[in-house]
């Protein structure tokens, strides 16, 4: 069998086949004023080699075309030349007739026009909508994943897309047509996912032919897909000309809004760089080229209102809270003859993340070591590095994407041609704390620095192309016993402690007293700060209450864990053989394909570094290998890689006869996990495993529209799609036996995701410029993953499993006016239901883990379906457009003063996501997920205006132009509730952290001074963990020396007045971009 499948899933690479994502098709006729066909009227598609001529009745065919806007030049003997502006689409035909004056008329030899396109084609298979490159200039939305939430059924949720009632992780990521989704955890990668979908490194939007979305019932040719697809379409360059931009954009604090509290929104101080060339290759005839760059910071990610604590900091501007995005995307086309193409493509994009928040903003304790001084019987302090603690133990994020690929263009006759694509990927995330640089130390006395020239303050960087400089896993160092420090292992094992987190011991002496010695955690001699477990047990804050922000240790739930280092990168071979073939009035369009993919998956995972027996999970060459396995055996399968091969092969047919279009496809898709996995993850002393079996999934689709008049048509579709399981839930946890319990553990014998889908659809065009677009979906989707709990007597845990069920259903309605008299707009509604038993395969976690029912012994888990987390009922997008040209608009004095002007409004109104309402202690109260969040109604403005160089300078500045944009997000200036929290149904209070009581404070006061008269004010309960004493004047209000219980509870509601004017789930207050960009 599995020979058999090696052969479907790669042999048959000697087809030559797969995915096309940047082409597309023009066809039509060329008919004279009288309607008669003009036999032999030759069609060139300018800035390109292609073309075409005429039949006998008129009709052409034009295949294989870059996406992108072009002139297309129509002549014929006898009768004037025109040129036409078309755009052409990816993988779709572009209908185009003609017509052409005789010669004889008098008027302009040459005609110019805009093409007056259909608005509605009846020939794209299932729902896919493009929004070009000259349209995305004219929004406020800066990336393309951005772009494609304008689209009707598409949502943001969990740092991905949700399309059409799917999970995000379901939703693949294109440029180009290759894949750069995280194969590991799905969506756009570990950036998106911390900070949200824009933080992908993607490529610059102005180097984009068009950006396509398709949210359902696409055709065979698509797989692996069970939500839909986002693919950004790169310029390739043209033949004809040269082209290119230079743009600049930061934001304008002194136009941002203020809150409902007055406060005012701070800005993140971003700066925006972009540049794009592109045009024929010097020396090269007919070949193109286009590169472009996109480079991103901002200072503080996540500023928010000008709110700040009682000692004057801000609260919501937090220092080393940055980011950055970069992103280089080149194309080469090297058009050797008029009929075969090659084309070199590659994208490089790096987003780089620091985490600094509100409960690390106080650990300022710089590097340090204390050593024993015999002549005073004290410590004393040498500092190492003036870098504060926050810096050094908050982590930071590189997300690194790489897609390169080669692709053969061959055209073998005017009605066939095939594609070839050799391509390499990677998505790469290193999650982890910074390298920090220690001096060779300098005696700290009295406050004073003896040599500065010892002490190191060299803030980490963040490199432009490797990102911030992460520290990697390394077992070096063990604890000597003796002397409380970290000292180089003797042999090959370590104490499976990773060495800058380990702790060191040492003596200090309380009130620096020589009498009073103190064993406790000390500066780590490797490290020079106190490692080890987090520790919120301290004072040193403008409050002076403990138990919310960090003094010292590792973080463990602030922002991230431990560490985590995983890779995904994958060979594909794939392409595409596409043949028309017309017998009368039938025409075919055969389509054939695979699609193989050899992956390599890499993870290091430890969530507790500092403990000898940490949740972990490795399957790796990189970062260290495996050093926490139980055996050589699990050592040596744990210090490797997986290895997975996901193959497809498709066939589809799509019929045209006199306006009838009938697609059927069909799709075979082929899983290899190729490896073993523990039968029983729990039984150390248990060395069997199984092989993973191979997986094949057949997928029929079909298609049909019929016409409804000349501008209309009815259409149906069904099918069959499949979503190959990501990586972490079939390899995580599989190497080694377990040691802890609760683990979420992998399942290499995962079925793929399967959903049937269905979808009804009208689509007509009311007139030249306006469309209506009417659809209804149905969607089941079996065997989504769960987790099922397995009891065992050693570790417990939940293995991941195929038992969940989905559903959604919605109707999705779209109005569109094109762009004409100087006016335009699209705007869709969706009304939408996402049911199902578990919104992401680590859902029910809590409710399997929490034990059996009190009363019944049986352990609860949902059985039926409930609202699922993005199911979002209604959702309203418009983008509306008014755009003047030179001596357009209203006049003054013969002065157009909306000349060269264009205004865009964006924006959503949505109801809010369901939530499952909790009592104060955070018990269930009703229904799971059946309260919901409130609605959000959002405007923004794009306002821009251009200058024609050539209108300035001279004719020799061609069509180059300036042009000035003020972007307003939030526009009125709307400051309502968001989401209000689970426990309270409030915006403003949690019911836990900001609902704590006078108890849940320390009863017995502390003192300022040791009183050896009094034992209570140097009793343990003094001083905190490291010996500092936890009195201070922060909490101590009436400046006696004691601080009681009451005042910190006092000092306490101040940090809750403080946290709750920060408005965090509350929509953010109007905030102003201002840009040029130079357009040539």
């Amino acid at each position: 069998m599995k020979g058999i499948v090696t052969l479907l899933g790669v042999g048959i690479l000697s087809v030559v086949v797969a995915w096309a994502g940047t082409n597309g098709n023009l066809t039509g006729t060329v008919k004279d004023t009288e309607g008669k066909p003009i036999q032999g009227a030759t069609i060139r598609v300018l800035g390109t080699v292609r073309g075409a001529k005429a039949k006998s009745n008129g009709e052409y065919l034009v295949i294989n075309i870059p996406a992108g806007t072009y002139t297309v030049k129509v002549t014929a003997i006898g009768y004037k030349e025109k040129d036409i502006e078309v755009t052409i689409r990816a993988d779709q035909t572009t209908t185009l007739n003609v017509v052409l004056e005789s010669a004889e008329i008098k008027g302009k030899e040459v005609v110019v026009e805009s093409a007056r396109l259909k608005m509605v084609d009846d020939k794209a298979v299932g729902i896919t909508r493009e929004v070009s490159g000259e349209q995305i200039q004219r929004t406020t939305r800066e990336t393309a994943q951005q772009i494609a939430l304008t689209q009707a059924g598409v949502l943001s949720t969990g740092g991905g897309l949700s399309i059409r009632g799917s999970r995000p992780t379901d939703t693949q990521i294109r440029i180009d047509g290759q894949d750069v989704s995280d194969q590991i955890s799905g969506g756009f990668g570990e950036a998106a996912a911390s900070a949200g979908i824009q933080y992908a490194p993607t490529a610059s939007a102005f180097a984009t032919e068009e950006v396509q979305v398709l949210t359902g019932n696409f055709s065979a040719q698509y797989g692996n897909a069970m939500g839909g697809v986002i693919n950004q379409v790169i310029k390739t360059g043209k033949t004809d000309r040269y082209e290119g931009f230079l743009r600049w954009r930061s934001d304008v604090p002194f136009l941002f809004g203020t809150a409902g509290n007055g406060l005012r929104a701070l800005a993140q101080n971003q700066m925006t760089y972009e540049f794009g060339v592109g045009g024929p290759i010097p020396l090269l005839n007919r070949s193109t080229f286009f590169v472009s760059t996109k480079y991103v910071t901002e200072e503080y990610r996540n500023a928010a209102l000008d709110a700040k604590d009682r000692a004057g900091n801000s609260i919501t501007r937090f220092p080393d809270n940055g980011s950055a995005i970069r992103n280089i995307t080149g194309r080469l086309a090297f058009q050797f003859t008029d009929d075969i193409k090659l084309i070199l493509g590659g994208t490089w994009g790096l987003t780089s993340l620091a985490f600094g928040n509100w409960a690390w903003l106080y650990a300022n304790t710089p590097a340090m070591q204390l050593r024993y001084n015999p002549s005073t019987g004290l410590n004393d302090t040498v500092l190492l590095s003036t870098v504060p603690e926050r810096v050094a133990k908050l982590n930071a994020l590189n997300n690194f994407i790489y897609s390169y690929f080669a692709r053969i263009n061959h055209i073998l006759s005017e009605t066939s041609f095939y594609e070839l694509t050799l391509s390499f990927n990677n998505n790469i995330s290193e999650d982890g704390r910074r390298r920090i640089d220690l001096g060779e130390g300098s005696l700290l006395r009295n406050g004073q620095v003896q040599d500065p020239s010892k002490v190191s303050s060299a803030m980490p960087k963040d490199n432009f192309f490797t990102g911030w400089d992460i520290l990697k896993p390394v077992d070096d160092y063990v604890l000597d016993r003796t002397s409380g420090l970290q000292v180089r292992k003797s042999g090959t094992s370590g104490d499976k402690i990773i060495d800058y987190y380990a702790e060191t011991f040492g003596t200090v002496y309380l009130d620096n007293d020589p009498s009073r010695p103190f064993y406790t955690l000390v500066p780590s001699n490797l490290t020079g700060y106190v490692e080890g477990a987090s520790d919120i047990q301290g004072t040193s804050n403008p409050y002076g209450f403990l138990g919310t922000f960090y003094v010292r240790g590792n973080d463990e739930g602030a922002v991230n864990r431990g560490f985590e280092f995983k890779s995904a990168s994958f060979w594909q071979v794939d392409g595409n053989y596409q043949l028309n073939l017309f017998a009368g009035d039938v025409r075919h369009l055969l389509k054939a394909g695979i699609d193989a993919r050899y992956y390599t998956v890499r993870r290091y995972y430890n969530s507790l570094p500092w403990t000898g027996n940490p949740f972990y999970d490795v399957f790796t060459d990189q970062w260290g290998g495996d050093i926490y396995s139980l055996t050589p055996e699990e050592r040596a399968e744990g210090s490797k890689p997986k290895h997975a091969i996901i193959s497809a092969v498709y066939l589809e047919d799509q019929i045209s006869y006199k306006g009838i279009n009938i697609n059927p496809g069909v799709r075979i898709d082929v899983f290899d996990p190729s490896t073993t996995y523990r039968t029983n993850p729990a039984d150390a002393s248990s060395p069997d495993r199984k092989t993973a079996s191979i997986k094949v999934q057949f997928n029929p689709r079909l298609y049909i529209s019929y016409p409804v008049g000349d501008r209309s048509f009815f259409s149906i579709a069904y099918g069959w799609y499949t979503q190959v399981p990501r990586f972490e839930l079939v390899y995580n946890n599989t190497v080694s036996a377990l040691t802890r319990g609760n683990n979420i553990v992998g399942n290499p014998d995962l079925r793929p995701e399967n959903a049937k889908q269905y979808n009804v659809a009208y689509n007509v065009q009311l007139s030249d410029d306006y469309a209506l677009d009417v659809q209804a979906f149905y969607k089941d989707i079996y065997g989504l993953t769960g987790l099922a709990y397995i009891p065992d007597n050693r570790f417990p845990y939940a293995l991941v499993s195929n038992g969940e069920y989905g559903n959604a259903r919605g109707i999705e309605i779209t109005f569109r006016k094109r762009l004409t008299g100087n006016f335009g707009f699209n705007v869709n509604y969706t009304l939408s239901f996402a049911q199902g038993t578990s919104s992401s395969p680590g859902a029910n976690y809590n409710v399997i883990l929490a034990g059996a029912d009190p009363f019944t012994g049986v352990r609860q888990f949902p059985l039926t379906e409930y609202p699922l987390d993005y199911d979002r009922r209604h959702r309203f997008n418009y983008i509306i457009d008014f755009v003047w040209g030179k001596g357009e608009g209203p006049s003054i004095g013969g002065i157009h003063f909306l000349e060269n002007l264009a205004v865009n409004f964006t924006g959503l109104f949505q109801t809010g996501t369901p939530y499952t309402r909790l009592d104060l202690r955070g018990n269930q109260i009703g229904d799971f997920n059946a309260e919901r969040q409130p609605s959000v109604w959002t405007l923004d403005m794009r306002l821009q205006r251009t200058l024609p160089l050539r209108e300035l300078f001279g004719e020799s500045f061609g069509s180059s132009e300036l042009i000035f944009f003020l972007d307003v997000f939030n526009l009125p200036n709307l400051t309502g509730p968001v989401s209000v929290y689970p426990r309270t149904g409030d915006p403003d209070n949690d019911g836990v952290s900001l609902y704590r009581q006078p108890g849940d404070f320390p009863a017995g006061p502390w003192y300022a001074r040791p009183d050896p008269a009094n034992p209570a004010t140097i009793a343990q309960s003094q001083y905190d963990r490291t010996g500092k004493r936890l009195y201070t004047e922060a909490a101590d209000l009436n400046r006696d020396g004691i601080v009681t219980q009451q005042e910190q509870f006092q000092s306490y509601l101040q940090y809750v007045n403080d946290a709750i004017s920060r408005r965090p789930r509350y929509q953010f207050p109007r905030t102003v971009f201002f840009g040029v960009m130079l357009r040539f």
